[in-house]
Parts: C-alpha cells; sequence; structure tokens
C-alpha cells in the first residue's frame, strides 16, 4: 500500500479551484522519495489570477501567462504527466490536503480526464497535530507547514520555496509520524 502513496503540493492563482489555475504541481513518492514530478504550466484561459497568490508563490504575470515565450505546458497538459506519472490507485498527502485535491480535481475536470485520487488524501496537518497530542506536546492554534516541520524537529521549508520543496516537507512530516518510534527517517531536508 506504501507505493500508493504520494506527497503532493501545487501552487496556484487563488484559492478559488474552479475560478483559479494551477501553474505548478510537485510530488515526490513515499516508498522512493527519489521518485518525484515537478512541473510548471501557464494559466487556462479566463483563469482569475490574484497578486496575493503570485506573492506567495513567487511566479510572475508573464510567467504564468505566456506558453511559447516561457516554453510551459497548459494546465490540462501538465495534469495530464502528472497523472501518467502516477501509481495505480494513489493516495494523496498534503499539508491542507482538501486545497491540493480540490485543484487536482477541478484540473482534470477542466482537461477532460478522470482524477485518479478521488477523495483519498492524507492531511498532514491532521496527522502532525495527532502526533502532538498523542505525544503530549503543546499543540499550536494554527499549524502552518513551517510550524508542522519546527515541531517536529525539521527545518523550515526552503525559502524560495517551490512545489516539490513542500511535497517534500509532506513527505519527511509523514514519514516522521509514521515511525515516531524511531525508525530511519527518509532524510529528505
Amino acid at each position: 500500500m506504501i507505493e500508493n502513496l504520494i506527497a503532493v503540493d501545487v501552487e496556484t492563482t487563488g484559492i478559488d479551484a474552479n475560478k483559479n489555475s494551477l501553474v505548478s504541481i510537485g510530488a515526490v513518492s513515499i516508498s522512493d522519495p527519489t521518485n518525484t514530478f515537478y512541473r510548471e504550466c501557464v494559466v487556462w484561459d479566463g483563469a482569475l489570477i490574484t497578486e496575493e497568490a503570485l506573492r506567495v508563490n513567487g511566479f510572475t504575470h508573464d510567467q504564468i501567462v505566456d506558453a511559447k515565450k516561457n516554453n510551459k505546458t497548459t494546465e490540462g497538459g501538465m495534469i495530464g504527466e502528472f497523472f501518467a506519472w502516477l501509481p495505480d490507485s494513489p493516495m494523496m498527502i498534503a499539508h491542507n490536503s482538501s486545497f491540493d485535491r480540490d485543484f487536482v480535481a477541478a484540473a482534470a475536470k477542466r482537461a477532460g480526464l478522470i482524477n485518479p485520487f478521488s477523495f483519498r488524501t492524507v492531511d498532514i496537518h491532521s496527522i502532525v497535530m495527532l502526533h502532538l497530542l498523542r505525544s503530549k506536546s503543546k499543540v499550536p492554534k494554527t499549524l502552518s507547514l513551517n510550524q508542522c516541520l519546527k515541531r517536529l524537529g525539521f527545518p523550515p521549508e526552503p525559502n524560495p520555496h517551490n512545489a516539490l520543496t513542500g511535497a517534500q516537507c509532506d513527505a519527511v512530516l509523514f514519514d516522521k509520524v509514521l515511525n515516531y518510534d524511531g525508525e530511519e527517517q527518509l532524510g529528505l531536508l
């Protein structure tokens, strides 16, 4: 079953999967952390682009709208490549997994593809909170990805970050919680 677990992170043009577009996807196989996926794309025609999202993900407007100039595929092309990379019956692991899941599902729908993840997700935020509760650690009011990393003894996500570094962070957090009894960790960070 572990062969089906994939840590995923997406970068987008906003927070609404039906109005905003993906701009990149990063993924890491939990069973083989050297097996990674990273692609960037241009937004779909008519996608809403928010300046706040661009500040978060570091993309510029020009980088995400001109496919020829930037030699990037479309959102549909990127999601198709991502699905081809995935194992059979994958399960998504992500921080705030409903966000990533919803964007992947919306991109698949726009591309006319079947989303192989369905609703199967593992939320990093939730399992880190469970881990903190089980270990009787203080649980903060919020758990950003960097707070999860810090609480479990890892450095913060690299800055600047991208979808692949986000997925790698999700993978090490999942591995740490899965193997909390001291077994060897993935060693991605």
